[in-house]
Formats: C-alpha cells, sequence, structure tokens
C-alpha cells in the first residue's frame, strides 16, 4: 500500500513537472476610433502563465479614454523557463514587449507545442493607429519594433487587425466594461501580420521591402523596421466606422 502511494506521488509529480514546464506570456492593445463608458477608446493588456493551467499566473488590463493605460505583469517562472509581458496604449501609440526563455512561451496556451530547451525571443514594438471619419480610412504605423525567435524554436508573430465592434451600450451593464472584441472571420475588416520561423520571415498587409532580418552565430534571428506605414481605405457605413477597433498583438505559435 505504501508503495502504491509512493509510486501515485511520483506519477503525479510528473504529471506537474509536464504541464508545468512551459510558459505562456504576451501584450496586446486594442485602439477603438470613438470612447463609450462601456468601451474605452485605449486598452492595454498582458498575460503571462503555464501551459497545462486554465488559469494564467499574471493577467493585467487597463483601459481609458484620455489617459494612458500602462501595465506590466513582471517575470513569472514555471519549472522550467518563464515570461513577462508589459503593455501601454494611448495618444502616443501602443508599445508591446514580451520576452521569453527556456521553453517559456508567449502567446496562446498549448499542451502540443516542442521546441528547443534553451529556446528564447521577444518583441519591442511601438504603433500608432489612426482613423478619418470623412475618409473612412485607417492609418497604421509602424514606428519602430524588433522581433527575435531561435531557429528550431517557437515563431515569433506580430498581428494587426482592423476589427468591428459589434458591441452596443444595451449589451452592457451600467458599470461594466465590454471586453475587447476578439478576431472572427466576421468581424476582420483587415489583418497585417510579421511572422518569423527558422530565421524566415513572412510578411502581409505591409511592405516586405521594410524589414530586415539578421541571425547571430547562435541561431537567433531579429527581425528590425522602422516608419512603416499603411493606409486601409474600407467601404462600410458611418456607424460601422464609428465602431471600428485596431488590434495589436504580441505573440508565439
Amino acid at each position: 500500500m505504501r508503495s502504491n502511494k509512493i509510486f501515485l506521488g511520483l506519477g503525479l509529480f510528473m504529471v506537474f513537472l509536464l504541464v508545468a514546464q512551459q510558459a505562456d506570456a504576451h501584450a496586446w492593445c486594442t485602439t477603438r476610433n470613438k470612447c463609450h463608458w462601456w468601451a474605452k477608446k485605449f486598452t492595454a493588456n498582458a498575460q503571462v502563465g503555464c501551459i497545462g493551467f486554465s488559469v494564467p499566473l499574471c493577467y493585467r488590463h487597463s483601459g481609458d479614454c484620455d489617459w494612458t493605460a500602462n501595465l506590466s505583469c513582471g517575470w513569472r517562472n514555471c519549472l522550467w523557463g518563464g515570461g513577462d509581458a508589459a503593455a501601454s496604449n494611448g495618444w502616443n501609440g501602443c508599445s508591446t514587449w514580451t520576452t521569453r526563455s527556456g521553453q517559456g512561451l508567449a502567446g496562446e496556451p498549448t499542451t502540443t507545442t516542442t521546441t528547443r530547451d534553451d529556446d528564447q525571443g521577444g518583441h519591442d514594438v511601438i504603433s500608432r493607429a489612426d482613423f478619418d471619419d470623412a475618409t473612412h480610412t485607417v492609418t497604421i504605423n509602424l514606428d519602430r519594433g524588433e522581433i527575435s525567435a531561435l531557429q528550431g524554436g517557437m515563431a515569433a508573430r506580430f498581428d494587426v487587425y482592423v476589427l468591428r465592434d459589434d458591441v452596443t451600450e444595451d449589451q452592457v451593464k451600467p458599470g461594466d466594461e465590454a471586453p475587447d472584441p476578439e478576431p472572427t472571420p466576421a468581424n476582420t475588416l483587415w489583418k497585417g501580420s510579421i511572422v518569423l520561423r527558422d530565421g524566415r520571415l513572412t510578411v502581409t498587409g505591409f511592405d516586405p521591402a521594410a524589414f530586415r532580418v539578421a541571425t547571430d552565430e547562435k541561431g537567433l534571428s531579429h527581425v528590425t523596421f522602422a516608419n512603416v506605414r499603411t493606409v486601409q481605405k474600407l467601404d462600410v457605413t458611418d456607424a460601422d466606422f464609428a465602431n471600428l477597433v485596431v488590434r495589436v498583438v504580441a505573440d508565439e505559435e
């Protein structure tokens, strides 16, 4: 009986090791065209956790209409690796920052991901979104950025979405705040992405010539860029344009 308890304890410990060995951390901003009491113009978000657990170790959310939403999770350790994430968003733009090491993951939790034991990567991006109600255009500026990923490890990505926010005032209880809209095929009007995988760069929605990739002797690749701009003219109604949201996400896959 005692030996069975010992084996059971060892088994549970091994399961804990397997599910806790990877961390997730990501950062994102949403910038709305208009501010409402139920949906702030600027929101910033950061999350850090361990793969295999449904509850993150840290989740931060901040929103405001006139001031900068600014927050950080701080480093969180798992048994192997860990992660950190920070974000700020306001009239001067959105800043998203993540870092990870070991088997840390910056992105949504997954139990099927395999990667190098010495994997590392991260993001440091400053962007801005401007809305022109008269011409129905959205201008997205990537003021500067660096994205890194190790060859043979997790891919790093940075996504930009133009979304229609379908939440209305009557759907939100007084005193509550509507959640940031999640991208779906129905509400996504435009998407751009930067993906760094195994030293190769894939860019959609932006000019690929604006991005530079360099890989050091350890196999760590860096993408750098500055003053990248795209203007999207949208064929939508005035009401839909007033409800537009730009979402930027620093993530891993």
